[in-house]
C-alpha cells in the first residue's frame, strides 16, 4: 500500500444540496490555483449531479444514485430536508415544507430515514469522485496524496443537524473525524465570491449580504469589511437567518397548481406527464422566467405526454399552456419569502448607523441565478447593488475548497474574525429555593442532604446568548462543580448537559418549549488523586468531594469544540456526545 506524501494533499469539497450536489477539488501541484469543478458524472456532463437515490433495483449495492437513475424510475429526492426538521428553530425561520410537503412515495420494501438515504448517496458520490480523480491524476499518484474532504451545511441548521451531516459524511467514507472539515454554505460562497467586489469601491465597515438561494434552503449572512489588505478580513454583522423556501418549493407549487387545475377540469395528471412537465420546468422555466408584466399575453408550453387534448385546459398535441401571470403568481409566493428574509437580515445588522451601510447583496446558489429574483430584490432595495457573481451556482463547492485550504495558509482568501451566535448555549443548574422569588413559585423543590438546602431544578445558566459575538481565537467558558461521595469505588466521571435555544430571549428554565438538549459532556476525573479535590461534610454527616472545573467551548462557522479544564490543566478524557433531537433521545 502506498504511503501518502505528507507534503502534498488534495482538498475535495462536497456541496451536498437538496436537488443537486457539486464537487470541487484543489490542484495538488499548486494549491493556490483556482479550484477545479468536477463535471463528469457518469453519462452526464454537468456542473452538478442530481441528489437522488432509487431503491427500485436489484443491482448491487441495492440502489442507484444520481446519474444512474433514469427519468421514469421511482426515486427518493429532497431527502436532505429530512436531516433538519426545524423542530427547534428561530421564530423568524421560514418553513414552506409545512404548507407544501413532499408528495413522493417511500422507496418500496425499505424503511430508511433521511440519514440512511444520505449516507447511501454520499457513499456513491465519494466513490465516483475518487474514480474520476484516479483518471485525471492516475491511481498511483492519487494514492500518494493526502485526501482531505470538506462538506457544506446550511447556516440556519441547528448544531445537531450540522453534526449529523458530518456523521453522514464520515459514514460515507469522506475521511476521518480529525480530518473531515465542515463549513456553512454561505461562508463557503463568501470565500469564493467576495473577490468579485470591486476593491476600489469597497470601504471599511461596508456590509455585504450573502443570499444563498438554493434548492431546499435559503441562507442569509451579513459580513462587515474590517480589513482590505493584505487579505480580505470580515466579521459577521448580524444573526444568520433563513429557512426552507428554496426553489424545490417552487416545483411543488407548480406541480400542485397544475394538478389542481387539471382535476377541476376532470383530468388526472399521469406519472409520465408529471415527470416530463416537471423536468421542463426545472431545466428551462425556473432559469429563464423573467416575470416581466409586458409579457403577460405570453403562454409557456409544457410537455404533458399521455394527456388528451382539452382546449379549455390549454392542452393540445401533448403540450399544456400556462400563462405568464399564472407563473408569476407561483414565483411570487417563494420570492416573496426570500425578499422578506433579505429585509429582515438587513434590518438586523448591528452597529452604529455608519456601520449598518449595506454595499451589496450577493446572490449565489442555483435559484440565485434567477433573473426575476434579482429584479425583485433590485426593486425592493433600489439603493443597494444586487450582484450575481460568476459561477454563482458552483460558488459553494469552489469556495469550500478554498475554505478547507485556509487552515494551512498564512494568507487565506477570506478571514472571518468574528461570528454572531444564532442561538443560546448553557447548562441547567439547581439553585437554592427562595420563598419570596416569584419565579420559584409552583416549581418542584427537593432537599439536598449534602448542602442542607431546599433547591429548585432546571434553572438555565447561559454562557452564550443569541446575538453574542464569537471568535475562533477564544473560548467561551463556564465554571461548574460536581459532588462525589467519599466512598470506596466512587464514580469520578461527571456528565454535564449542554442545552440550546433559538429563542430571541434566552429562557429562564430548561422546560421552556424552545429549549432542547444539545449534547452531553463526559469528564473523567478518576486519574486525579483525591487530595486535589475539596473535601466537605454534608448536612447528613456524609463526607464528599467537591470538584470545581471549567468547561470551554470554541465556536466555528459550522461546529464547536468542547473541552474540560481542571486546576489549569486540560482533562484529556473529555467526550462530547451530540443528542438526536428528532428521534426523541433528547427528551427533557
Amino acid at each position: 500500500m502506498s504511503v501518502p506524501n505528507r507534503g502534498k494533499r488534495i482538498m475535495i469539497s462536497c456541496d451536498f444540496g437538496t436537488t443537486f450536489t457539486g464537487v470541487a477539488y484543489s490542484n495538488p501541484v499548486k494549491e493556490t490555483d483556482e479550484p477545479v469543478l468536477l463535471t463528469k458524472w457518469g453519462r452526464l456532463t454537468k456542473d452538478k449531479c442530481p441528489s437522488i437515490v432509487s431503491y427500485d433495483t436489484k443491482k448491487a449495492p441495492g440502489y442507484k444514485w444520481g446519474p444512474e437513475v433514469r427519468q421514469l424510475e421511482k426515486r427518493q429526492e429532497w431527502f436532505k430536508l429530512g436531516i433538519e426538521g426545524l423542530k427547534y428553530a428561530a421564530s423568524s425561520t421560514v418553513d414552506m415544507s409545512r404548507k407544501y410537503p413532499s408528495t413522493l412515495e417511500e422507496a418500496p420494501h425499505y424503511n430508511k430515514k433521511a440519514k440512511d438515504i444520505a449516507i447511501d448517496f454520499l457513499t456513491s458520490v465519494r466513490k465516483h469522485v475518487i474514480k474520476e480523480l484516479a483518471v485525471r491524476y492516475t491511481e498511483t499518484t492519487l494514492n500518494t496524496l493526502r485526501q482531505e474532504w470538506i462538506i457544506t451545511v446550511p447556516a440556519i441548521w441547528s448544531p445537531t443537524a450540522k453534526n449529523t451531516t458530518k456523521e453522514i459524511a464520515l459514514a460515507a467514507g469522506m475521511g476521518k473525524s480529525d480530518t473531515l472539515q465542515i463549513t456553512t454554505e454561505p461562508e463557503a460562497a463568501a470565500t469564493f465570491t467576495l473577490r468579485s467586489l470591486d476593491p476600489h469601491d469597497v470601504k471599511i465597515n461596508d456590509n455585504v449580504v450573502i443570499c444563498d438561494a438554493g434548492g431546499g434552503t435559503v441562507d442569509l449572512v451579513s459580513y462587515r469589511v474590517k480589513k482590505l489588505n493584505p487579505h480580505l478580513e470580515v466579521e459577521e454583522s448580524g444573526i444568520p437567518t433563513g429557512g426552507k423556501c428554496g426553489s424545490v418549493f417552487l416545483n411543488r407549487i407548480f406541480e400542485k397548481t397544475v394538478e389542481d387545475k387539471l382535476a377541476a377540469g376532470g383530468v388526472t395528471l399521469t406519472s409520465e406527464a408529471r415527470t416530463a412537465m416537471l423536468r421542463h420546468f426545472e431545466d428551462y422555466t425556473k432559469k429563464e422566467f423573467q416575470g416581466d408584466e409586458d409579457d403577460d399575453e405570453e403562454e409557456i408550453y409544457f410537455p404533458v405526454p399521455t394527456l388528451p387534448d382539452n382546449r379549455r385546459l390549454g392542452i393540445s398535441s401533448g403540450r399544456m399552456a400556462v400563462t405568464a401571470p399564472e407563473l408569476r403568481k407561483m414565483f411570487d409566493e417563494v420570492i416573496g419569502e426570500i425578499v422578506k428574509l433579505v429585509r429582515e437580515q438587513i434590518n438586523g445588522i448591528k452597529g452604529t448607523e455608519k456601520q449598518k451601510k449595506v454595499k451589496a447583496i450577493l446572490l449565489v446558489g442555483g435559484f440565485g441565478e434567477n433573473y426575476y429574483l434579482k429584479s425583485c430584490l433590485e426593486e425592493t432595495f433600489p439603493d443597494i447593488e444586487v450582484l450575481v457573481p460568476p459561477n454563482a451556482w458552483t460558488a459553494i463547492a469552489r469556495g469550500a475548497v478554498m475554505k478547507g485550504l485556509a487552515k494551512y495558509s498564512q494568507a487565506p482568501a477570506l478571514q472571518v474574525t468574528n461570528r454572531v451566535s444564532q442561538g443560546s448555549y448553557g447548562t441547567s443548574v439547581y439553585i437554592t429555593y427562595e420563598d419570596n422569588n416569584p419565579k420559584h413559585k409552583g416549581r418542584p423543590t427537593w432537599f439536598c442532604n449534602l448542602e442542607n438546602t431546599y433547591n429548585v431544578n432546571g434553572s438555565m445558566d447561559w454562557f452564550i446568548e443569541r446575538g453574542d459575538n464569537l471568535s475562533e481565537k477564544s473560548s467561551a467558558k463556564f465554571d461548574v462543580y460536581c459532588n462525589v461521595p467519599a466512598v470506596p469505588n466512587a464514580n469520578f466521571v461527571n456528565t454535564s448537559t449542554v442545552y440550546h435555544s433559538f429563542a430571541e430571549k434566552a429562557p429562564d428554565w430548561n422546560d421552556d418549549p424552545t429549549v432542547y438538549k444539545l449534547a452531553k459532556i463526559q469528564s473523567d476525573f478518576s486519574k486525579y488523586p483525591t487530595f486535589k479535590f475539596e473535601t466537605k461534610t454534608g448536612g447528613n454527616g456524609q463526607d464528599y468531594y467537591k470538584i470545581n472545573f471549567t468547561i470551554h467551548a470554541r465556536f466555528f462557522d459550522a461546529h464547536m469544540e468542547v473541552w474540560t479544564e481542571f486546576q489549569g490543566e486540560m482533562v484529556n478524557n473529555t467526550r462530547v456526545n451530540y443528542l438526536d433531537t428528532e428521534s426523541g433521545t433528547a427528551n427533557r
